[in-house]
């Protein structure tokens, strides 16, 4: 039997419908999620985190090399049926829940094929923890988003914040036919290794609500960003905020047309402005 004929035995035999608004998709190539595996490195010493089970064809191949497998799915009817079919596998930890709410037990490295709808916000919340690498699965124009250098159409808030948290590699392209029912859209699969930020900006969640904030406004010169973005931070008044747009460098430069380490000097000049309001303001 291949993957596919397993996937769909399995949805008859728990009654279970691929929710496209769930993003479920489920890998019927072997092969590929042998790579993962490889890719990633998982010893017998590694705590794997996987986001979106499936019906736990990656997770048992996880839990032959590692240590331990923690895998989060959302989907009950899922999780009631990997519990069936992971029976016995005592490495492996199953959690129901929506792994952007829930509270995460420590690992070490992330293997997974997560919904594509969540890519966004998964990636942002990835960059706020501490693990080793992680190899997923990602929709390619997302991806492009990702690693798109400034002058690229693409270049974006997520362009900016990758570059600044992890080094991120394109590992290969993953055609449709790879998943069940086939995806709309095409895949990659990527190795992120976060690292050390290579430059100061004062806060890192500030720097992250800073650049999502300014390409809301990409199209604007920075000037226009930096005033709505302290008028809507801070309780500085308008006339204030005129001189201190003076100490800033850029302000003719569109948004979008500044880099990564250009927004890192823009954010710890905010912070430090940020940091002076609030000693002379401390109940604010």
């Amino acid at each position: 039997m291949t993957l596919l004929d397993d996937v769909q035995f399995l949805l008859a035999k728990y009654h279970i419908k691929p929710r496209r608004s769930l993003g479920q998709c489920f890998c019927i190539d072997p092969f590929l999620l042998r790579r993962m595996i490889t890719y990633s490195r998982v010893t017998e010493k590694d705590i794997v985190l996987e986001i979106g089970a499936g019906f736990g064809f990656l997770t048992r191949l996880l839990s032959d090399v590692a240590k331990e497998v923690i895998t989060i799915e959302l989907d009950p009817k899922l999780v009631k049926a990997i519990k069936e079919i992971l029976r016995g596998n005592e490495n492996i930890r199953i959690i129901q829940g929506n792994f952007l709410k829930i509270h995460l037990p420590k690992f070490t490295k992330i293997v997974a094929n997560p919904p594509y709808s969540i890519s966004s916000n998964l990636i942002l919340y990835l960059f706020r923890l501490n693990f080793k690498c992680a190899v997923m699965t990602l929709q390619r124009e997302f991806v492009q988003k990702l690693t798109a250098q400034k002058g690229s159409k693409t270049y974006g808030s997520l362009s900016v914040i990758a570059s600044y948290s992890a080094a991120v590699k394109i590992l290969e392209d993953v055609p449709k036919e790879s998943f069940y029912p086939h995806p709309k859209v095409d895949s990659t699969i990527v190795f992120i290794k976060p690292q050390k930020p290579l430059f100061n900006v004062g806060d890192k969640r500030l720097y992250f609500k800073m650049v999502r904030r300014f390409f809301t406004h990409r199209n604007k010169k920075l000037q226009n960003a930096l005033k709505f973005f302290i008028r809507n931070e801070s309780n500085i008044a308008n006339d204030a905020i005129k001189i201190l747009l003076k100490k800033f460098p850029y302000l003719e430069s569109k948004v979008y047309d500044l880099t990564p380490e250009e927004f890192g000097i823009i954010s710890y000049k905010l912070y430090s402005i940020f940091k002076e309001e609030k000693k002379s303001c401390p109940n604010i």
